[in-house]
């Protein structure tokens, strides 16, 4: 799930330089723009994760039961060293 986080200030600085781009005319941030996307678009793909842990199950899966703890062991001591 920590994908999600991932895409949203990439997706911001991708359509950041393409607005550049375009209010500037500068052909130069067409390209960072570009690369950006592309970086977004990968990042979508690991976040499809997100969807498969959902169709799965595992994703709001409960907790599993908790493993039962052994008793502590209780046994005397035979040395008389305390009484």
């Amino acid at each position: 799930m920590t994908w999600w986080a991932f895409t949203f200030p990439v997706g911001t600085c991708v359509t950041g330089a393409e607005a550049l781009g375009r209010h500037t005319g500068l052909v130069a941030y067409a390209g960072p723009a570009m690369v950006l996307y592309a970086v977004l678009v990968a990042a979508w793909a690991a976040a499809a994760g997100t969807v498969r842990g959902l169709l799965r199950g595992e994703l709001l899966a409960g907790p599993g039961p908790v493993p039962v703890a052994p008793r502590p062991a209780t046994a005397r001591t035979t040395s008389g060293a305390v009484r």
